[in-house]
Protein backbone atom coordinates (compact mmCIF):
# COMPACT_ATOMS: atom_id res chain seq x y z
CA UNK A 1 0.00 0.00 0.00
CA UNK A 2 2.56 2.31 0.50
CA UNK A 3 4.47 2.01 -2.86
CA UNK A 4 1.00 3.58 -3.84
CA UNK A 5 1.81 6.62 -2.02
CA UNK A 6 -1.29 5.59 1.04
CA UNK A 7 0.54 6.42 4.46
CA UNK A 8 -2.34 5.15 6.77
CA UNK A 9 -4.43 2.18 5.73
CA UNK A 10 -7.43 1.83 8.48
CA UNK A 11 -8.16 -1.49 10.22
CA UNK A 12 -11.28 -2.09 8.50
CA UNK A 13 -9.09 -1.88 5.23
CA UNK A 14 -6.59 -4.28 6.30
CA UNK A 15 -9.39 -6.98 7.37
CA UNK A 16 -10.91 -6.51 4.71
CA UNK A 17 -8.24 -7.46 2.82
CA UNK A 18 -7.13 -10.14 4.71
CA UNK A 19 -10.79 -11.71 4.23
CA UNK A 20 -10.90 -11.15 0.35
CA UNK A 21 -7.27 -13.48 0.03
CA UNK A 22 -8.70 -15.83 2.54
CA UNK A 23 -11.92 -16.44 0.16
CA UNK A 24 -10.24 -16.02 -2.49
CA UNK A 25 -6.99 -19.14 -1.90
CA UNK A 26 -8.93 -21.00 1.06
CA UNK A 27 -6.63 -23.71 2.35
CA UNK A 28 -3.53 -23.22 -0.17
CA UNK A 29 -2.27 -20.31 1.60
CA UNK A 30 -1.47 -20.30 5.13
CA UNK A 31 -1.97 -16.82 6.99
CA UNK A 32 -0.07 -16.21 10.49
CA UNK A 33 1.04 -13.15 12.29
CA UNK A 34 4.94 -12.71 13.28
CA UNK A 35 6.39 -10.92 16.27
CA UNK A 36 5.68 -7.54 15.25
CA UNK A 37 2.05 -7.97 14.29
CA UNK A 38 2.54 -8.24 10.99
CA UNK A 39 1.35 -10.88 8.83
CA UNK A 40 2.94 -13.47 6.69
CA UNK A 41 1.74 -15.75 3.74
CA UNK A 42 2.87 -19.22 3.11
CA UNK A 43 1.84 -21.51 0.35
CA UNK A 44 0.17 -24.65 1.67
CA UNK A 45 2.76 -26.98 -0.26
CA UNK A 46 5.29 -26.12 1.85
CA UNK A 47 5.56 -27.82 5.43
CA UNK A 48 6.07 -25.98 8.79
CA UNK A 49 9.29 -28.41 9.13
CA UNK A 50 10.34 -27.31 5.51
CA UNK A 51 9.71 -23.52 6.81
CA UNK A 52 11.41 -23.90 10.39
CA UNK A 53 14.58 -25.71 7.74
CA UNK A 54 15.07 -22.63 5.57
CA UNK A 55 14.71 -20.05 8.16
CA UNK A 56 17.56 -21.89 10.70
CA UNK A 57 19.80 -22.00 6.97
CA UNK A 58 19.06 -17.98 6.49
CA UNK A 59 20.02 -17.67 10.21
CA UNK A 60 22.77 -19.13 9.88
CA UNK A 61 24.09 -17.67 6.33
CA UNK A 62 23.05 -13.98 8.09
CA UNK A 63 25.51 -14.77 11.22
CA UNK A 64 28.09 -15.93 8.96
CA UNK A 65 27.88 -12.90 7.43
CA UNK A 66 27.47 -10.26 10.25
CA UNK A 67 30.38 -12.03 12.20
CA UNK A 68 32.67 -11.85 9.22
CA UNK A 69 36.00 -10.31 9.32
CA UNK A 70 35.84 -6.63 6.66
CA UNK A 71 39.15 -7.10 5.55
CA UNK A 72 38.62 -11.27 4.45
CA UNK A 73 35.42 -10.49 2.25
CA UNK A 74 37.49 -7.30 0.92
CA UNK A 75 40.28 -10.19 0.12
CA UNK A 76 37.45 -12.63 -1.33
CA UNK A 77 36.05 -10.21 -3.33
CA UNK A 78 38.77 -9.16 -4.94
CA UNK A 79 40.06 -12.27 -5.79
CA UNK A 80 36.43 -13.18 -7.58
CA UNK A 81 37.06 -10.34 -9.73
CA UNK A 82 40.23 -10.91 -10.61
CA UNK A 83 39.25 -14.42 -11.45
CA UNK A 84 35.94 -13.22 -13.13
CA UNK A 85 38.07 -10.41 -15.35
CA UNK A 86 40.72 -13.22 -16.19
CA UNK A 87 37.75 -15.60 -17.61
CA UNK A 88 36.02 -12.36 -19.21
CA UNK A 89 39.62 -11.01 -20.62
CA UNK A 90 40.52 -14.55 -22.35
CA UNK A 91 37.36 -14.61 -24.71
CA UNK A 92 38.33 -11.18 -25.49
CA UNK A 93 40.68 -10.87 -28.34
CA UNK A 94 43.59 -8.20 -27.59
CA UNK A 95 45.79 -6.76 -29.83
Amino acid sequence: MKSFGVDQVQDSTKKHLRETIEEDFGGFLHIIQDHNGKLLIYPDSLTVQELVRENQSLKKQLKALSRGDAQELQTKAAKQLRADIKTKAKDINQS
